[in-house]
């Protein structure tokens, strides 16, 4: 859909066709004389399909037709073409089929989707792809990023103590990387449109690209919106008043405050390409980031999309804890009047506490009434896995632990109830002993 800098006139359909005809042909033959088919690979490798978002490269400026961006890591056209010579037959959507990599030997920028097992057959240990099929499949990319940056939360301090959100230039609030990613892209759009705004028949194209660049600044405005709100949340660089909840997902915080951060060491901006959808229209998918050491070609990189982010982040519920702070007081005074605990009313109490998953995580993880919830029960049980109660872990089981919660916060009220009870029979008998009799029980000695 987008064409570079140059300005000679574009190929016609037909001509367009033929070329697209003869590449794919050609890479076709290509890969059947090398090695494993697709087919093959899947049955031997049993892999998940791993998406490969294929970008160009630019250099000070310059469209650098050699390299291609990976998943956020850049790699050689060639190296690419060798890695996946049936690269065609992987395309996810129309995006490079017969347009908008001008300039490339070939098509290779687009969206593709490899299943199957491509370490073996590449014979290349350290490709810029970092697949992991001869080594560990455990390893988690963002959990090996969050170990080598222990100290994230207090580098966003400082980030943030020297931020000034004063200006003109909303981009400019999201950094470097971002700025000069999303001005090419836009370029590209604008560049677009005047190259075919005076064709006959082209207002599809105009239209499509106007459509485009509208959907673009959607998806950077949200950021935008969303990097003030982080700044707010962070308690504005002071970390005693940040208030976001311990039951908030540690590895899409994190990326956050990579990505807010300018940490460009840790990700890649990843722009999406425009989808045509069964009616015609033009999809402007989300916004994608591409999370890694970037530094060690051996390890595998992650994608996530900018909505995922953002997703078990939360503040700590302080409306709801102090609903609970209320209900507990409120049981203390029943006792006191001699009223007998009500279960039913402290099951109705807690099913409002903790009607969200977000609820459920805070009143587990957060300190809102003494120890928390997970500290009391790994120091009741040390030796069981707690994964059920991690939102991060994919053991996580909402169910198991709103039930586990549910019955604590009940004995909690309960506790309450009995605390307020045994303090009132105290002073009861205490009333009715001498003082001889106090001074004795009361003694130390």
């Amino acid at each position: 859909m987008f064409d570079d800098d140059e300005t000679e006139t574009p190929p016609s359909k037909e001509e367009k066709k033929t070329i697209a005809d003869e590449q794919s042909q050609s890479w076709i033959n290509n890969a059947n004389n090398n090695g494993l088919t697709l087919e093959q690979e899947r049955l031997a490798g049993e892999a998940e399909p791993t998406k490969l978002k294929v970008r160009r490269v630019k250099n000070k400026g310059k469209l650098n037709t050699n390299m291609v961006e990976v998943n956020g890591q850049e790699m050689s056209v060639s190296d690419f073409y060798e890695s996946f010579p049936e690269y065609e037959s992987m395309r996810k959507g129309n995006f490079g089929n017969n347009s908008g990599t001008r300039g490339y030997e070939g098509n290779p920028i687009g969206n593709y989707e490899f299943q199957g097992s491509v370490g073996q057959n590449l014979g290349n240990d350290s490709s810029p792809v970092k697949m992991l099929d001869n080594s560990d499949k455990t390893y988690d990319p963002l959990t090996d990023l969050q170990m080598q940056n222990p100290n994230i939360e207090r580098d966003v301090d400082t980030y943030i103590d020297n931020t000034s959100l004063v200006g003109d230039e909303k981009l400019d609030i999201l950094g470097a990387q971002a700025n000069s990613r999303v001005y090419d892209y836009a370029k590209q759009l604008k560049d677009q449109a005047s190259m075919y705004v005076d064709q006959e028949g082209s207002s599809k194209i105009v239209n499509d690209s106007i459509n485009t660049l509208r959907g673009l600044t959607q998806k950077v405005n949200n950021l935008i919106e969303k990097k003030s709100e982080w700044i707010e949340n962070n308690g504005g660089g002071e970390a005693g008043r940040r208030s976001f909840s311990k039951g908030s997902s540690g590895k899409n915080k994190f990326m956050q405050n990579a990505i807010f951060s300018e940490r460009d060491d840790l990700y890649k901006m990843i722009l999406p390409l425009p989808e045509t959808t069964v009616g015609g229209d033009t999809k402007f998918d989300d916004v994608e980031f591409a999370f890694g050491d970037f530094k060690n070609p051996n390890k595998p990189n992650t994608v996530v999309k900018s909505s995922q982010i953002f997703k078990d982040v939360f503040m700590k519920p302080e409306g709801k804890f102090a609903d609970f702070r209320k209900a507990a007081v409120k049981q203390g005074e029943n006792s006191r009047n001699r009223k007998p605990f009500n279960a039913y009313h402290a099951e109705v109490v807690v099913n409002g506490l903790l009607d969200s998953k977000e609820n459920i995580l805070a009143f587990a993880w957060d300190d809102f009434a003494g120890p928390s919830f997970i500290d009391q029960y790994a120091e009741a049980s040390p030796n069981e896995d707690l994964g059920w109660a991690d939102v991060d872990n994919p053991g996580f089981d909402e169910n198991k632990l709103k039930q586990e919660v549910s019955f604590w916060l009940k004995r909690k009220l309960q506790a309450e109830h009995n605390m307020a009870k045994a303090t009132d029979e105290a002073f009861a008998e205490a009333g009715q002993m001498t003082a001889k009799q106090l001074l004795k029980k009361y003694s130390i000695s």
